[in-house]
């Protein structure tokens, strides 16, 4: 047990990768935390500084980029969904069946001690302000109003929650059938996941624009993040694209031509493009075209998670190590970053938010030139607080899951992705 706590031990791990693990996954979970620390240091200005000093830089173009950081967490939905539906499929083809309580075990202790303890941290912070806090615990933050959670960004965590417990079921569900059954029930359900995005959204007549409101007194925002944005109905299709390509790549036949990876590359390239170039052409007006911004928020979250899964597909297909997204992705640079990325989502908006309250934010507005390099500066002291975090709370828990697993030690399982906000 104490060797579960060894501060050597685990520093080594984080630092240093190991042999089996997929280094292009590193990359991608590295660069979306990155991405998503960006986006928290613009928007977390806008929460905290008069609205004077925040409209100038939410109306920069310059600014674009880091706002749609939030986008970074559909990275990070696919990543789950892949990372989990490879453990399920295989072992369902060990077994013939799935331990429930060995999954379900494994999740809280990789999920659970640094997320109560970063919960606990703001409690502290907060002063005894403890509304709805019940509802962080239980991971069902995601259903209250974004305005009466406790731990916002955790809505996130709590959909990954909530597919954690369906996961197994929907995969009894498909392996019980055979293989062509099996891939078109998960096409049928990804083309299900958009029609209910457009549903909702034409049902709850939300007039959005492709301009970004600033976080305080906007009623449109509240309604589109409560009806559309934060519920694991509307967000369910990034991580099933995740168990689609886990499925895929589980087929041993499974190979790719050079001129299919090809065109699934550009696929993803273009879905990227779909979810980012609007709002850089357009940025608000009335005279924006509805429809296209229609389908920009119906379709722009499950543009990434596509990408990603593309991305995924490409470079971990057989032959997918000699494409020059894999050599990017592998680069070792973003191991550590990849292994912090759990506790860096948890922790970096305390840090972000700290920082901005101990300023003169009344006194002294920001410019849109000063947010690059707050940016750095957020990234590199969210990291350092996470690996305190990892070293102390998020890897010994991992080191001891064995010993409540009957003394087996597990099939090793990649990090949990991180994510927004």
């Amino acid at each position: 047990m104490a060797s579960a706590f060894s501060v050597m031990r685990n520093i080594r791990t984080l630092m240093l990768g190991g042999e089996l693990r997929d280094a292009p996954l590193d990359g991608l979970r590295a660069l979306s935390i990155l991405w998503v620390v960006a986006f928290h240091t613009v928007y977390g200005y806008g929460i905290l500084a008069p609205d004077a000093s925040a409209a100038p830089i939410f109306a920069h173009r310059g600014s674009i980029l880091f706002l749609m950081g939030y986008l970074g967490v559909d990275v990070f939905f696919a990543l789950s969904g892949f990372l989990i539906g490879r453990l399920l499929l295989s072992e369902f083809e060990k077994t013939n069946g799935l331990n429930m309580r060995s999954f379900y075990l494994r999740r809280a202790f990789r999920i659970l001690p640094a997320y109560y303890v970063v919960l606990a941290l703001l409690a502290a912070s907060l002063k005894g302000y403890h509304a709805n806090i019940w509802a962080n615990f239980l991971y069902v933050n995601n259903f209250l109003s974004v305005n009466d959670q406790y731990m916002s960004w955790a809505w996130s965590l709590a959909i990954e929650e909530q597919f954690y417990l369906a996961a197994p079921l929907l995969m009894l569900l498909l392996l019980r059938r055979d293989r062509k059954t099996q891939g078109r029930l998960l096409v049928g359900f990804l083309v299900f996941a958009v029609l209910l995005r457009a549903g909702i959204y034409r049902w709850a007549n939300l007039d959005m624009n492709l301009g970004f409101a600033l976080p305080k007194g906007d009623p449109t925002s509240v309604r589109y993040f409560d009806v559309l944005y934060g519920k694991p109905h509307t967000r369910y299709g990034g991580l099933l694209a995740g168990i689609y390509v886990a499925w895929l790549l589980r087929d041993k036949s499974f190979k790719l031509t050079s001129s299919q990876r090809g065109i699934i590359t550009f696929a993803s390239l273009v879905s990227l493009a779909w979810a980012l170039v609007p709002r850089f052409i357009w940025t608000g007006a009335p005279s924006d075209p509805r429809a296209l911004v229609t389908a920009v928020y119906i379709t722009e979250h499950y543009a990434i998670s596509a990408a990603a899964a593309g991305l995924i597909l490409v470079t971990l297909a057989p032959g997918g190590a000699t494409t020059l997204a894999h050599r990017v992705l592998s680069l070792k640079v973003f191991y550590p970053i990849a292994q912090l990325s759990y506790s860096a989502y948890l922790i970096h908006p305390l840090v972000i938010m700290g920082t901005y309250s101990g300023m003169d934010l009344k006194g002294t507005a920001l410019r849109m030139r000063d947010f690059p390099v707050y940016a750095v500066a957020f990234a590199v002291g969210t990291l350092f607080v996470s690996a305190i975090i990892y070293v102390f709370v998020e890897r010994p828990f991992m080191n001891m899951r064995s010993r409540f697993e009957g003394g087996q030690a597990p099939a090793p399982l990649a990090p949990a992705t991180r994510p927004l906000s």
